[in-house]
């Protein structure tokens, strides 16, 4: 069982780092952050 665990915690380390990295990546080569960021300070500013 203690294989299991390790190899989900492996697994998910794993999956998170790439995420992160796709996000960074997604961040500085498009609009979609900004547009994303704009979106929320519109939004606050309208409630």
């Amino acid at each position: 069982m203690a294989e299991i665990t390790a190899l989900w915690l492996k697994r998910r380390s794993a999956y998170w780092k790439m995420m992160l990295r796709y996000w960074n990546l997604i961040g500085k080569n498009s609009g979609l952050m900004f547009a994303l960021y704009m979106l929320v300070i519109v939004g606050v500013f309208l409630l």
